[in-house]
């Protein structure tokens, strides 16, 4: 699970540092590679959100259970 986790969390983590990378080279297609960037950046953030979730809900299910 952590293997899995840690892939899609990196794949959209390389995508952002190339496109970044190729933002700051300029050119016209600049202001695209910046919406490509921000497009990567929302997908980790959403992984890391949905795993604080399953972390949150977890502990949750285990403090029910602990006061049963």
């Amino acid at each position: 699970m952590a293997n899995d986790l840690a892939h899609q969390i990196n794949n959209p983590l390389q995508g952002l540092t190339n496109t970044l990378f190729l933002a700051q080279q300029g050119g016209a297609a600049s202001a695209r590679y910046i919406e490509q960037a921000t497009e990567e950046l929302a997908e980790v953030t959403e992984l890391v959100r949905r795993l604080l979730c399953l972390n949150r809900d977890a502990v949750t299910a285990e403090s029910d259970e602990n006061a049963a």
